[in-house]
């Protein structure tokens, strides 16, 4: 998919910034999400766009390999698979380290109903 080393640091150079950037999303409307929607909210959308977008990734990687595909088309599938595994690659990390610090911060019992999470409560 990539042919040469400087096409490939490109890609991972892209994939670093568009971690930061949801990280720096999440970390802002994570509190809203708090707020609104509760902590299980919160804890559940990581592991739910992880699921899907792998199994788009993976899904793609056998689809691909799949006999009977010509040579456009089976590499059309890898391409989506290659964008499913970057997907997959930023919402696991850009997520996760959006979510929890503000979560972390707010681990005193909430005075409303006693949870944990108490950002908003």
């Amino acid at each position: 998919m990539y042919p040469s080393v400087q096409a490939y640091q490109s890609i991972l150079a892209d994939v670093a910034t568009y971690t930061g950037m949801l990280t720096l999303v999440s970390m802002v409307g994570s509190r809203l999400v708090f707020q609104h929607l509760g902590w299980g909210v919160a804890a559940t959308v990581s592991p739910v766009v992880m699921g899907i977008t792998g199994a788009a990734f993976f899904g793609c990687s056998l689809l691909a390999q799949a006999p009977g595909l010509t040579a456009t088309t089976a590499i059309a599938v890898a391409a989506a698979g290659t964008t499913a595994g970057v997907v997959t690659q930023v919402s696991g990390s850009g997520i996760m380290e959006g979510v929890w610090p503000p979560a972390q911060l707010g681990q005193v019992l909430c005075k409303h109903c006693m949870c944990m999470l108490s950002i908003g409560c």
